[in-house]
């Protein structure tokens, strides 16, 4: 009569611990998922305003020379990313010296809807261009339409990873927990 390992430790486990277990789990994976997709938006913001700032000086070349092909060449640039939805670079004059914009983006994946739902749809970037002050006293203005969850959907492979990984050992870890409880007893 020698009973496995896994059976004599696991014996002492109730449907209703499994449940509990498999819930508390879920719960953790929904935290993490929201602290995950925060973090995610951060680096995709940060990454977003590096572009711009990186293009920054060369916007302002063209706005001070008022060079109309090189804003366009910069705006058409900036759409090439798959989260970036339109491009615009203003004169000083508010006029528009280049623009370009995507009308070719597929509709938004399933993932990317729940993304949304939780993160937004898109957002507007406005970077005012300064000129050198020896030449100019007015600005020119970088403005940028952002799909907020193409964005975030680079990173969501990873994010999946490691939801599920969290779900599996908080899970795991209460299992095993409520195997090694001593069972109650009536006396």
């Amino acid at each position: 009569m020698s009973k496995s390992w896994t059976k004599g430790a696991f014996s002492n486990l109730s449907a209703k611990s499994v449940i509990f277990a498999v819930l508390i789990g879920v719960l953790c994976m929904f935290m993490q998922f929201f602290q995950e997709l925060g973090a995610a938006k951060e680096r995709s913001e940060t990454s977003i305003a590096m572009l711009v700032s990186s293009l920054e000086k060369p916007a302002a070349r063209a706005v001070l020379i008022l060079d109309a092909e090189l804003a366009q060449d910069i705006a058409a640039g900036l759409t090439d990313h798959d989260f970036v939805k339109s491009a615009k670079i203003f004169e000083d004059h508010s006029v528009v010296l280049g623009e370009a914009s995507r009308d070719d983006l597929p509709p938004h994946s399933g993932l990317e809807k729940l993304i949304a739902t939780f993160a937004g749809t898109e957002g507007e970037i406005n970077r005012p261009l300064h000129l050198p002050e020896s030449m100019s006293d007015a600005t020119g203005e970088i403005r940028l339409t952002i799909d907020g969850p193409r964005a975030v959907a680079g990173a969501m492979s990873n994010i999946c990873a490691t939801l599920l990984a969290t779900f599996f050992a908080i899970t795991g870890l209460l299992l095993v927990a409520f195997a090694l409880m001593p069972a109650g007893r009536d006396e």
